[in-house]
């Protein structure tokens, strides 16, 4: 019976062993990430590609890529080409170049890379180009050429790895006078690529005379020791002219006085072409012909048309007659007054003259009282009218109350003067101007569907707090906005409670973005059993020697069915030749079933919030992603932490929502959703 069993078991490792050996890939090289002081460095990216000849003129596609994620080391499977370049980088660290290795190199040892910072850097620049008319009032472009920071043994990147060059740069231009005064400055921060580039200033000068205009550069970007400033800024002059003056279109003359003592003025006006080109006012006289005198009696009354004169003046003049003189545009809805002219233009009118309508929106009404006054609708300029009562007891027709009024302008959105705006609810376009406004409706119904679709949503989580003080609070060290917004309107302040809970994550508050490495053309690798895959393929890749990987490329319903038709077929075969029941094997055999560990699809969510953890928090979170579900009882086992010690570590985990809520002393611990 025994010799049974060994069979069935030496079957079983046979099967194995044969698809391994099929499908196996080797490690053929493994790479360690530190720094300068020999601590380990996680996130790295290697790209390498297939050179076409030892010094790697040429490059084909890459056919090996792999980010090490929360690792600090990197397995490279698969044949490479027989040559080849080889990429290396870290965040904030100078990125690192092999090329034109040969299969040799490749013996499966582990190789460190120590990642290292630049110092000093800077980015050459060229003498400034100035573009535009040199005179007061003319906009100027000065352009300057950024040289790239950061140099590569390649003088051709390969798309995928151009950003690793990019280098942030703050670019000042500083301009001075005659007397070395600076009359302008202006500071951009700019993002320098592989290649350099160039940046563009633009400045208007006020004042003729000789300029100095000085560019300098400020490197600040992380992967530098510290901000260097470039030694040699790029400088050049320029002399700002006068440019040719013009005589602008002066004011027409005003009207001429009356005529007194055969003379009568007016103010007329001229530009002065040989000092300021301005213009200026004079007076202008000339000869005139006074009216006839004596119309007025010795009752002070007008001779011709018997009105009453005013004390002292004898031409009966329409202001005299204290009345209106209406233009060519206007007309009187008034009585009109008889006076001095010996036609009938100016007409004199005994109210304000009103602009000509071709159309009365009032009619005539019967049954006033002689003087009585009513407000009219505005016309159609946006003017005030009214109109009164004549003496046959009917209204006169509507006419404008101010006779400088004019036609209002349209507001910045296009509305109408007088309407109210559909684009900003709540208010009146009134004279060119948008006022609020009670008549105007707020709850407009307006096309806002693309400000709504374009809005981010902030959604702040903090990945580090300070230690809880004597009242209770505690402070954010580092707030991150999950959506990376780039505003701060929902921004929680930085001293809360120390029972504050972060906001739970709604998927509508989440923009879609894409993880690293998932996108449409990615690739990715499993190499040993460092690699993702199904719960099948991990339980594989735990029976296969280390230094090299299985992948079934079946999903998990499929390969289950695969190998349970096997154990199947095998047992049935055993059942059937020896007919001996497999009671007994049970209860010489006890079997304890354990509820497997469910394992966690990292993303790059989940990597940062866990990176921004310390102690014995990072310590459990990182033992989780190996595997969730485990009771907490298992857990301070392996991490030999004490009760105290692992209460108060899964409260923090608790309290920022990292881990779902205990329902026990030793429940099972989960990732929060949101996380996932």
């Amino acid at each position: 019976m025994k010799k049974r069993g060994v069979f069935l078991i030496i079957l079983l490792l046979i099967s194995v062993i044969f698809i391994n050996i099929i499908y196996a890939e080797t490690t053929i090289k493994s790479y360690n990430y530190k720094d300068s002081n020999q601590n380990s460095l996680i996130n790295a990216k290697l790209y390498i590609y297939g050179c076409t000849d030892s010094t790697c003129s040429s490059l084909t596609n890459y056919w090996f890529y792999k980010d090490s994620g929360s690792s600090s080391s990197i397995a490279v499977t698969g044949t490479p080409s027989n040559y080849n370049a080889e990429f290396h980088f870290i965040n904030c660290y100078k990125s690192k170049e092999y090329l034109g290795f040969t299969n040799s190199y490749y013996n499966g040892d582990s190789i460190p890379i120590t990642m290292s910072k630049q110092d000093p850097c800077s980015s050459s620049l060229l003498i400034p180009q100035i573009t535009g008319t040199k005179q007061v009032n003319n906009q100027l472009t000065i352009t300057i050429n950024l040289g790239q920071v950061f140099s590569s043994s390649l003088t051709t990147l390969p798309n995928e790895v151009k950003s690793f060059y990019d280098a942030n740069v703050d670019v000042k231009i500083s301009i001075k006078d005659s007397n070395n005064i600076e009359v302008y400055t202006k500071t951009d921060s700019v993002t320098v690529p592989f290649g350099g580039k160039t940046h563009s200033f633009t400045w208007t000068p006020t004042t003729q005379g000789d300029y100095t205009i000085i560019i300098t550069t400020n490197v600040k970007d992380c992967k530098c020791t510290q901000p260097q400033s470039d030694s040699s800024p790029a400088s050049t002059s320029i002399t700002i002219t006068q440019p040719t003056q013009q005589c602008p279109t002066c004011l027409q003359p005003s009207a001429w006085s009356s005529c007194v003592n055969s003379q009568q003025n007016r103010t007329n006006y001229k530009c002065d072409s040989t000092t300021n080109y301005l213009c200026q006012s004079y007076l202008e006289t000339q000869s005139c012909t006074e009216p006839p005198k004596g119309l007025c009696d010795a009752n002070n009354e007008c001779k011709k048309d018997k009105y009453t004169c005013t004390s002292g003046d004898v031409d009966c003049s329409c202001s005299q007659l204290k009345g209106f003189e209406c233009k060519e545009n206007q007309e009187c809805n008034a009585q009109v007054l008889k006076h001095l002219s010996s036609d009938n233009y100016p007409i004199c009118c005994s109210l304000e003259c009103a602009a000509k309508q071709t159309n009365q929106t009032q009619p005539p009404q019967t049954q006033c009282t002689p003087g009585e006054t009513q407000l009219c609708l505005p016309d159609e300029n946006g003017c005030t009218q009214q109109k009164y009562c004549i003496s046959n007891s009917t209204f006169s027709p509507c006419y404008q109350t101010n006779s400088s009024c004019k036609a209002p302008s349209t507001c910045i959105d296009l509305t109408p003067s007088g309407t109210c705006s559909q684009i900003f609810q709540g208010t009146l376009c009134l004279d060119g101007q948008l006022v609020t406004s009670a008549l105007c409706s707020t709850n407009t119904t307006t096309t806002t569907t693309t400000t709504q679709q374009n809005r981010c949503f902030e959604f702040w989580y903090c990945a580090s707090w300070s230690d809880c003080n004597d009242i209770g609070t505690h402070n954010c060290l580092k707030w991150e906005d999950i959506n990376k917004c780039s505003t701060a309107t929902s921004k929680p302040a930085d001293e809360q409670q120390c029972s504050y809970t972060q906001p739970p994550v709604y998927s509508q508050y989440l923009q879609s973005q894409p993880f690293k490495g998932e996108g449409e053309g990615s690739k990715i690798f499993y190499v040993g059993n460092d690699g993702e895959g199904t719960s099948v393929q991990n339980l594989v890749n735990a029976l296969i020697p280390r230094g090299f990987s299985l992948k079934l490329g079946l999903d998990n319903s499929f390969a289950l069915l695969i190998i349970a038709l096997f154990l199947g077929s095998i047992t049935f075969y055993y059942l059937a030749k020896y007919k001996h029941p497999i009671k007994e094997i049970k209860q010489k055999i006890p079997i304890k079933k354990e509820e497997p560990l469910k394992s966690v699809k990292i993303n790059d969510l989940m990597l940062n919030v866990i990176e921004s953890l310390q102690g014995d928090e990072k310590r459990i979170a990182q033992k989780l992603i190996e595997g969730e579900g485990i009771k907490t009882s298992k857990l301070r086992d392996i991490l030999g932490l004490n009760k105290n010690k692992m209460e108060i570590a899964l409260s923090k985990l608790e309290r920022r929502q990292i881990i779902k809520e205990r329902t026990d002393d030793d429940s099972k611990l989960y990732f929060n959703d949101w996380l996932k």
